[in-house]
């Protein structure tokens, strides 16, 4: 008897064989990727409700857990018994594991103790021995699936770009440096987001969103920033990789995703990080992260594989890079409970005539968001299929499939909406007993983006528009945007963005009457953000965050931080140093912001400490490193210097601060230090070893009474001192 057949990276052909060998069922199911073949049901037809990876599965990657789900209460002790499953590969051989009873009772995961190989054929036995809890049998299985060809991730262009900008800025940094900017209580670092905010009626509770510029659009830093009830930044998080999905969890936690680690962190009400999510033989992808209220987690990744399409689509080639995705369901252990691959469901021709292979790569279903349903089943968005799905948490069948203008596969009536249907969607959502869905209206004419929330009868397939906000104007390429319903009645719409265009509103209010609330913009720029949210939120720091803003040109370091939260810290110890972590403390000052020049050549390492109204010393702040070469120094017309100098402090007479500048032709252990004639030594203001450079410190002379001050620079071969005047 044949077996169906799957050539890797090429095209797949559905077949489906079902044989009884020896009592034992035998799937061997080529599942179609390319062609627009229906997707076959085997689950009924093997006696299983759930299995992952799918028989016949192709594409499957490395690192798979083995998921098996009869659809019966388990019994607990045969079913974390290995003697009754073999998993065995075509190349790697057989596959010790790691059995798992979910906490469902119902699912069991095989976690192998190595992965898979490229190419693999992995055949999964299921012999006797395992049961229910009535102590029945569960099935006897035998089915195949088949590993991916490639050996590492498939890299998306920008993804590279990320990458390279980012090492790049970790050697040599080189940031615009303006005017100080400062927002309430808050110190701002000169870069800072613009946020032009119009509007006296917005919701109770913090905004949270993350801005950012696409790389090959600027230079611009990413923030995440929570703005408080009266519209000033409470919170601020900067980096040169974007950040995105800044919201507050269910638990009272915050959740948002770095793209250059591709984690989910999340952070307690001090800012802390308490934890981070990843995937199971995928990097994450920021579209979207689901913290359920069972523990679980749903999280997305984008798979991208290599197929001929040559034949199958306009543009394409042998070796078109495809990008599909998959879902997973993460239990409290992080065990993969749930998977869901496009690969098994969409075919690659499901992509809307309006998506284009482009330099050889196709992102043919672009997924970019999961929810979960009231019934709990899987919400997702697909915007290259202009398309809405619901998904069976328990199956992982298709339950319906909306689609928009351009969606090949649509099963529903469009009532009541003008525009019949969606294009180009974002953030489908069960708002109460309806749902949202953000229009880019990218294949509107014209191209007006709006809120659209939906009534959607199941059983007759209609979807009717019960209410609509519309931008302002046409937008070209719109993409991202969400939509978030407060309990007020208030409606939170996020717009997005355009590959194109600078900045109008980026973020409106609206009232059940279509009254604006707010509105927030980011200045004429290209910023945007993936997503907003209105949330309570109490956030109180126990620690400082710094951040440190270099301009070599001018040869100076900025230095911004902030204790965010209520309570005031009235001064702040710096501490320098030429490795991780100082803890040389380079001064104390009351403000918030501060300017250092004439850095050396070598690495400098910065952390800060917050004192509170009781002289108690908070823990340290983040380390940030800053980088000048010699070549640089040399650039900014500050030579090495040829001699040891201590110069005059400035200002002196001085007040509440004063500045000192010193210099050493080479790497010395120097020790800077104030002393009062008639009470000794005051300060120690630097201690340990530098190289060779131009450098300054300040000293907050605020904390000591008026009077003359000695201080005394000794590097070993050079001792020289200074009269520091305080006055008050």
């Amino acid at each position: 008897m044949a077996r169906a057949t799957v050539k890797h990276g090429r095209r797949l052909f559905s077949t489906n064989h079902i044989f009884m060998i020896s009592g034992v069922i035998e799937l061997a199911i080529g599942l179609s990727i390319v062609s627009a073949q229906s997707v076959p049901r085997i689950h009924n037809q093997s006696g299983y409700q759930y299995l992952s990876p799918l028989p016949g599965a192709a594409l499957v990657t490395r690192g798979t857990r083995i998921i098996l789900r009869p659809g019966k209460v388990l019994d607990q002790k045969s079913s974390v018994d290995n003697r009754w499953i073999k998993v065995t590969g075509s190349i790697s051989g057989d596959h010790q594991g790691r059995l798992y009873l979910a906490s469902d009772n119902m699912t069991v995961v095989f976690s192998p103790q190595e992965p898979f190989v490229p190419n693999d054929t992995v055949t999964v036995t299921v012999s006797k021995g395992w049961k229910t809890s009535s102590g029945a049998s569960v099935p006897p299985i035998r089915y195949v699936f088949y590993v991916s060809p490639k050996t590492n991730p498939i890299q998306k262009p920008e993804e590279v770009w990320y990458t390279n900008y980012y090492v790049s800025k970790e050697v040599y940094t080189k940031e615009k440096i303006s005017d100080k900017t400062r927002s309430g209580k808050v110190s701002l670092p000169t870069d800072f987001v613009t946020l032009n905010i119009t509007g006296n009626n917005p919701s109770p509770g913090y905004l949270f969103f993350a801005p950012f510029v696409f790389p090959d659009r600027g230079t611009s830093m990413s923030y995440m920033i929570i703005l408080d009830p009266g519209g000033k930044v409470a919170y601020y998080q900067r980096d040169f990789d974007p950040y995105g999905n800044l919201e507050v969890l269910w638990n009272g936690n915050l959740a948002y995703y770095w793209t250059a680690s591709k984690l989910y962190y999340i952070m307690d009400p001090t800012y802390a990080m308490v934890d981070s999510f990843s995937m199971v033989g995928y990097e994450a992808d920021g579209h979207d992260f689901r913290y359920l209220k069972n523990g679980h987690v749903l999280m997305l990744a984008y798979d991208r594989e290599r197929f001929d399409l040559s034949q199958s689509m306009p543009g394409g080639k042998i070796n078109t890079v495809v990008e599909g995705f998959v879902i997973q369901e993460l239990d409290q252990n992080r065990e993969v409970v749930f998977e869901w691959r496009s690969w098994d469901y969409f075919p690659v021709t499901d992509a809307t005539d309006s998506v284009r292979i482009a330099d050889s790569w196709l992102d043919y279903a672009h997924c970019n968001s999961i929810d979960q349903d009231a019934d709990g089943n899987l919400l997702i968005s697909c915007r290259n299929l202009d398309e809405c799905t619901k998904i069976s948490r328990t199956t992982g069948e298709i339950i319906w499939r909306l689609g928009g203008k351009l969606c090949r596969n649509n099963q529903f009536r469009f009532v009541n909406d003008p525009l019949e249907g969606f294009t180009f969607q974002h953030d489908f959502r069960r708002v109460g007993q309806n749902y949202f869905v953000f229009d880019n209206a990218n294949n509107h004419v014209p191209p007006i983006p709006r809120a659209v929330e939906y009534r959607i009868d199941e059983t007759a397939k209609t979807a009717t528009l019960v209410w609509e906000y519309r931008y302002m104007s046409p937008v070209k390429d719109s993409h991202q945007g969400n939509i978030q319903r407060m309990s007020n009645g208030h409606t939170l719409i996020n717009w997005g963005g355009s590959f194109w265009e600078d900045s109008d509103v980026r973020i409106t209010e609206v009232t059940p009457d279509d009254k604006v609330a707010f509105q927030m913009d980011f200045g004429k720029n290209r910023y945007k953000t993936y997503r907003a949210f209105r949330s309570d939120w109490h956030g109180q720091a126990k620690v400082p965050y710094l951040v440190v803003e270099q301009n070599p040109d001018a040869n100076v370091v900025i230095l911004t931080y902030n204790v965010f939260g209520t309570k005031e810290y009235p001064a702040y110890n710096i501490y320098h140093g030429y490795d991780p972590e100082p803890t040389t403390l380079l001064g104390t000052t009351v403000q918030n912001q501060v300017e250092l020049t004439n850095l050396a050549y070598g690495n400098h390492y910065f952390r800060v400490t917050a004192l509170d109204s009781n002289l108690q010393e908070t823990g340290f702040s983040n380390d940030v490193k800053v980088r000048i070469s010699r070549s640089d120094v040399a650039a900014m017309g500050l030579p090495i210097p040829m001699v040891y100098s201590l110069s005059q402090n400035y200002p002196n007479p001085t007040r509440s601060g004063t500045t000192i500048w010193y210099s050493m032709p080479i790497e010395t252990y120097v020790m800077i230090a104030v002393y009062r004639r008639d009470r000794g030594l005051v300060r120690v203001l630097r201690n340990g070893l530098q190289p060779g450079g131009y450098y300054s410190l300040v000293w907050d002379t605020s904390e000591v009474p008026p009077g003359d001050y000695v201080c005394r620079m000794d590097s070993g071969k050079f001792v020289k001192s200074i009269t520091i005047k305080v006055e008050h």
